[in-house]
């Protein structure tokens, strides 16, 4: 994570930093983007970098980080208690989530597509891995929650569950990306119903 000294700086200059270097991730792998690029672009010394760095892994995990965080704002109060609200409208909710985040952060968004995509890389391992199984966690007890209720055929297997859902989260956030004409509501309506009631005639 950023030392303190980044935080003392100017909040325009952070700002500038960090979107020069979303930048450098989006349009390059992490193993490709270059520190040195970031630094010349933002136009500050090399040495102030790592004032406020440890090194680009750390750079990078902190704007992952900014990942989760923004999603964060657009968290319901039916994904917050999820006690309170039945499992398909919570699906409907994060669904929503995945794609407004996708909509209003391009670029953040792309950088998460490629943790998905180089996942042979040690850095991908590492940090898709401990994204991954809390998302898969959060899942199965939202599954599980929903088995308790009624709500879910109690013989479902909740962990394969999980991980379908997780994959079919992703693949309709891709499928708005590049199908922008398609309307956002009815693309996370026709999921949830695919969901709730199969392909089967």
């Amino acid at each position: 994570m950023p030392k303190n000294t980044f935080y003392n700086i100017n909040p325009e200059k952070r700002k500038r930093i960090i979107n020069i270097a979303i930048k450098e991730f989006k349009d390059s792998h992490y193993e490709n983007a270059s520190i040195n690029n970031i630094i010349k672009n933002a136009g500050i010394p090399k040495g102030s970098f790592y004032q406020y760095f440890e090194n680009k892994k750390d750079l990078f995990e902190y704007i992952i980080g900014l990942v989760r965080k923004e999603k964060l704002n657009y968290v319901t109060e039916r994904v917050r208690n999820p006690k309170e609200y039945r499992f398909f409208e919570v699906i409907h909710d994060m669904s929503n989530i995945a794609l407004t985040f996708a909509e209003n952060h391009p670029e953040l968004q792309a950088i998460s597509e490629k943790l998905v995509q180089d996942r042979d890389h040690d850095i991908y391992k590492e940090i898709l891995s401990k994204n991954r199984e809390i998302a898969l966690s959060e899942y199965r007890e939202l599954i599980e929650l929903g088995i308790t209720k009624g709500e879910l055929d109690s013989n479902i297997n909740s962990y394969l569950t999980a991980h379908m859902i997780y994959s079919y989260n992703r693949e309709i956030v891709t499928f708005y990306i590049e199908n922008p004409n398609f309307n956002k509501e009815e693309v996370i309506n026709d999921y949830v119903s695919l969901l709730q009631y199969g392909i089967a005639k």
